[in-house]
Order: structure tokens, then sequence, then C-alpha cells
């Protein structure tokens, strides 16, 4: 279950979503802020506080505020061959909406064209980290 506040309001209670049985790591709202989606891939409408069962692919032309989900047709393209899913320790995508940097467990971060639905994307890679990447991150420019 995915409670929402009012921050507004001094953090009034307003929905309670549910349909999610998971841990929820990641979440990102759609730019008109009328669509949840969470690292489950579960898609929740805020105007109803109900599970929109419809599926990824009904999303794909989507608008997203932000993007920090390792999956979601966004990021098809991040996963090399023979990796895993839990091996991308963190994604975001910039404030811009043209790059998305990962982190792995590879020591490595990489920079993508965002969005990266093709698989094996090109990227530019980045080492210097001597064990996993956990979290990356883009600032906003002024």
């Amino acid at each position: 279950m995915i409670l929402t506040y009012d921050v507004k309001n001094n953090f009034k209670p307003l929905k309670k979503l549910r349909g999610n049985d998971t841990t929820i790591w990641m979440m990102d709202f759609s730019l008109d802020s009328q669509t949840l989606i969470c690292d489950s891939l579960l898609f929740f409408d805020m105007a109803t506080g109900k599970h929109n069962p419809r599926g990824a692919s009904t999303f794909k032309n989507e608008t997203w505020a932000t993007w920090t989900l390792r999956k979601g047709w966004p990021t098809q393209g991040i996963y090399a061959p023979c990796t895993m899913s839990d091996d991308i320790n963190a994604v975001d995508r910039s404030p811009d909406g043209k790059i998305l940097a990962t982190g792995d467990d590879f020591g490595l971060v990489k920079l993508f064209k965002y969005p990266s639905p093709v698989p094996k994307a090109a990227y530019n890679q980045f080492s210097g980290h001597s064990s996993h990447v956990t979290n990356v991150m883009f600032t906003k420019n002024k």
C-alpha cells in the first residue's frame, strides 16, 4: 500500500493506493501528476487511487516528471548481456530528460541517452569506484 499526502495542507492524508504487495524502492510521477509508477511496474491513477492494470505499453509515451526506475520501457537498453536486473542499483534521468545515469555492482557509472528502449543501447562508462555504486543523481542546473 502507498499513502499519499497533501504537502501544502500540513501533510493531510489524501489516498491509500492499493495493489502493490512488494517493497517499493523507487517511484515516479507523470508530468501531470495523474499517474504514479513504482518499481514493481504497477501504475496507479492518482485521481481514483486505484491500480491501473492496463500495463506498461499503455504508458510508454507518457511524459514522466522524473525517472528513477531500473525497469520499464525507457530503460530496457541499460542491461548488458548476461546481467541480472539487480546488477543495476540506481537510475536517474537528467533534469532536461536527455540522459540516463546508472550505477551498478561493477563499480561503474554509465550514461545512456534517454529513453534507452533498444537492447544493448550505446553508453559512456566511468570507473573509479572500488565496489558497488549504490546511487546516482543529477543536480539541477541553474
